[in-house]
């Protein structure tokens, strides 16, 4: 029998071991996939067409799919998949799927087996490319198994207490915890279950280990169900002869706020599912909000502000959920620009869909005074709309209304809405009405648009794939659509800086065919405007820029799309601090974005107010744990602070997500253990499971393995000059200049080599030719480390202080650089360090491995 496991990834196992071949292609995977987790329900062709082959020619995509039928019943046996009429089964007697096993499982009430069939995310780490419904279903699954995996542990832990096996219980709620390790409710079932077994001090332990946990991750208190059983086991075991008190004064659990949720109000969102899960959630988001208050710079808050929360679906089908998200995107859109009002950005409010909190806690973490909600329920005959707004901190409604309407007539909801709800804000319209966003008359376009925002808004190559697929569809039903021409723009944008899309003439054309096109319809729309502003930075017309993107910010302040390239365009032209602000008033309409917040990360980070740096991408970690660009630049700012141990810690996250990481390698090198960065640098070109900082920084997860030699050719040149091996130095500095032809950064590699084998005469013409040489900061910053080198001190910290004043970001290496030791200890160089906030050489030498 064959074995296919869906768990943890996806591998397919025969008699003699792992299959490998052309039945294991990607596609011909996912189809197995489909099939193994349908419960034995089947998938016709057509829908297996649709979600594999897309874009396809409907005859081509139907050989497609029987050439690989074929193959997959040449490898597993013709009775392995089975056809009934149109429809494609999976035969269980032939191979076995973990998935359906974990199915029937939970169907019998084993709970405990089905926990142990769990071992990972549904199809982790799988990726089909141009293959957006596909993605999707896999996200559905995901989600849905893990819940399931959860309430599996849960329960099985159940029974074992029950059962007064508390040590197996502990066990299973050890794993919950594991999976889940912000779970409070799974951490007090484990203390409870260790109380039991009479091992009332690793409960303790547990206690702790949660407690710092939270505090160091998510900046928040003990949760209240911990500190009670801390309490109850301190005050359940008296001291004396052979007795231990349980030592509870390191969690701090004795005069500290804690935050739990507010009682249930009348009318308030109480359809929401039980509270007894979400504890921990309320805390965490409650704390997100308090870090936010500490982060953001200081402005005044506007007269009136109000969170938009997902509009319930209550129609029963769930092909109308993206309709009712539209209405919820478009009432975003629409109430951000009345006057004088707050409205988070749509990442922010949909974080909270389907989550088990009350208002005033999603209140507190959106920054808002009042919350708007609502439902949709119907059919296609006609739907219900209800809406409903609450003031945050008392729970009653202000304001209720209820529109009938056709389902195809939803868009008009919005002229009918805005001044009603403007009316219950106070707020005074325009004498000619509210401006509502430009719409689509096509109901299925507009379908297609909101599908679209709700993937590219992920900043990840599966949402890039996704928004790029449902923008155009958008198009292809109603080409006037501007909103979604303008949509298109930005994820070629986003893709392009994420490398999610090849940078080729080609996309850039795509991309500025879209923009101009979008500009065509409506050169009003704010959208277009700072989609069109973004491209005119890319070209460099920073002029025209920044006078179009600030027309965007006055048509619609509460756009953080527009504040975040005004705040590229003030980083490009050296005004720091006001980008460091712009980042901040960005984030401060969208603090639920792990996207923003990173990005006032990196505002923070070019100021080199790096502590704050770093606190800003572990909150964009803790909303999204998978930011893998978060993690690198955090690395970068730990070396450079001199907390070694931490970015360590960090960049082994990043290696335990996606393989090896050349942020080691940096470590390493920093750590002057020369051949073991080398080392790393060749295994990260051999393996295809690598990860590339260079990638990393732009979100992209997986180097190609041998078929990219230039990866780390930098840094590989730097060690082979402190191992003297010229030759070597000479081939990795080809290789970077083969992909960076002109940077100052490969420029100073040669520089660099010529002054450390005594060809100072042919460093000096390097440096004496910065025009030459793109990126002067940077020229600056590395042209310090060759100076060093040439025995030229002075030079050397003119080149640093020039750098500081180009583009601060660009000295940060310098207080960790092994090739800077020659000036430590020199007055001048200290001071440079001390004035711009890194640590002091004493500081790094004493961090450093002794080599």
């Amino acid at each position: 029998m064959y074995r296919l496991r869906l768990f943890g990834g996806v591998v397919l196992e025969g008699p003699s071991g792992r299959v490998a071949g052309r039945a294991v292609q990607p596609r011909r995977l996912a189809l197995l996939a489909l099939l193994g987790a349908s419960r034995n329900h089947g998938w016709s062709r057509e829908k297996l067409i649709a979600l594999l082959w897309p874009d396809t020619d409907p005859a081509e995509a139907r050989r497609h799919v029987s050439q690989s039928v074929y193959l997959l019943r040449k490898t597993l046996g013709d009775d392995a998949i089975t056809s009934r009429g149109e429809f494609l089964e999976l035969n269980a007697s032939v191979v076995w799927t973990d998935v359906e096993a974990f199915h029937e499982a939970m169907d019998a009430g084993e709970f405990g087996r089905a926990a142990d069939l769990y071992t990972g995310a549904f199809l982790d780490g799988f990726y089909v490319r141009g293959a957006a419904d596909f993605e999707e279903w896999v996200e559905t699954e995901k989600r849905q198994l893990g819940d399931a995996f959860a309430g599996a542990v849960e329960a099985s832990a159940q029974v074992l207490r029950d059962e007064g096996d508390h040590v197996q219980a502990a066990e299973r709620w050890r794993r919950l915890v594991s999976h889940d390790p912000y779970n409070s409710r799974a951490v007090a079932g484990l203390m409870t279950s260790l109380m039991h077994a009479g091992d009332p001090g690793n409960a303790v332990l547990v206690a702790k280990e949660h407690t710092e946990r939270m505090r160091r991750d998510l900046g928040v208190g003990v949760p209240p169900e911990v500190e009670e059983l801390v309490t109850g086991i301190r005050e359940s075991q008296p001291s004396g002869p052979g007795r231990t008190v349980a030592d509870t004064s390191s969690l701090g659990m004795k005069g500290e706020p804690v935050i739990v949720p507010s009682p249930a109000r009348p009318d308030s969102r109480i359809r929401w599912p039980a509270m007894g899960a979400a504890v921990v959630v309320l805390v965490a988001l409650a704390a997100v909000w308090g870090f936010r208050r500490l982060t953001i710079p200081a402005a005044p808050p506007p007269p009136d502000s109000v969170g938009v929360l997902p509009f319930l679906n209550l129609t029963g089908d769930p092909e109308f959920e993206y309709v009712v998200d539209g209405v919820t995107d478009e009432l975003i859109a629409n109430l951000s620009r009345l006057p004088n009002l707050k409205v988070p950005a749509q990442t922010s409010s949909f974080h909270f869909k389907d989550r088990p909190l009350d208002v005033r806690s999603i209140a507190d973490s959106l920054g808002v005074d009042k919350i708007l909600e609502g439902s949709v329920r119907g059919d296609e005959q006609g739907i219900v709309v209800t809406a409903q707004l609450i003031d945050a901190e008392s729970g009653y409604h202000l304001w209720t209304e209820t529109y009938e309407r056709q389902a195809t007539d939803l868009r008009s909801l919005q002229a009918h809405l805005m001044p009603s709800l403007a009316e219950a804000l106070g707020i005074v319209l325009p004498a000619e009405g509210p401006t509502i966003r430009g719409q689509s008359a096509n109901l299925a376009s507009w379908q297609d648009y909101e599908k679209a925002r709700h993937w590219w808004l992920k900043r990840s190559q599966v949402g890039t794939d996704s928004a790029l697929h449902y923008f155009r569809r958008a198009i292809e039903r109603d080409s006037s659509y501007a909103l979604a021409w303008a949509g298109l723009a930005g994820a070629y944008a986003t893709g392009l800086y994420w490398k999610h899309v090849p940078n080729t003439d080609s996309i850039h054309s795509a991309r500025r065919a879209s923009v101009d096109r979008a500009w065509a319809l409506d050169s009003d729309l704010p959208e277009v405007i700072a989609t069109r502003a973004a491209l005119l930075f890319t070209d460099r017309d920073v002029e025209a820029a920044e006078r179009e993107v600030l027309r965007a910010i006055d048509l619609n302040p509460n756009y953080p799309d527009a504040h975040q390239v005004y705040a590229e365009i003030l980083h490009y032209t050296k005004r720091g601090a006001q980008a460091v602000q712009e980042a901040g008033v960005a984030y401060a309409l969208d603090p639920m974005s792990p996207f923003r917040s990173a990005f006032l990360g990196n505002m923070l980070n070019g100021e080199l107010r790096l502590e704050r740096a770093v606190a800003q991408w572990d909150y964009a970690i803790a909303l999204e744990p998978n930011h893998l660009g978060a993690y690198g630049m955090k690395t970068w700012a730990l070396m450079c602070l001199g907390r070694f141990d931490e970015a360590s810690a960090a960049s082994a996250t990043i290696v335990a997500g996606s393989g090896v990481s050349d942020r080691d390698a940096q470590y390493l090198y920093y750590q002057r253990d020369y051949e073991a960065a080398l080392a790393l640098i060749h295994r990260l070109r051999e393996d295809s499971s690598a990860v590339s900082y260079r990638s990393i920084g732009r979100g992209r997860h997986r180097t190609a393995g041998a078929s990219e030699p230039r990866v780390g050719a930098r840094l590989a040149a730097w060690s082979h000059v402190e191992l003297e091996q010229w030759d070597q130095a000479m081939a990795e500095y080809r290789l970077s200049a083969d992909d960076y032809p002109g940077e100052a950064k490969t420029a100073m590699v040669l520089a660099f080599i010529y002054a450390s084998r005594g060809e100072g005469e042919r460093a000096r013409e390097l440096l004496s030719a910065p025009g030459e040489i793109k990126d002067p900061p940077g020229f600056q910053a590395q042209s310090s480390t060759v100076w060093a080198e040439l025995g030229e001190y002075d030079k050397a910290v003119d080149a640093l202080e020039k750098a500081y004043a180009g583009r601060k970001s660009s000295v940060m290496s310098s207080a960790i650089n092994p090739r800077m030791d020659a000036l430590r200890g020199i007055p001048r160089f200290e001071r440079f360090l001390e004035r711009i906030g890194l640590p002091r050489s004493d500081e790094i030498t004493a961090l450093r491995s002794p080599r």
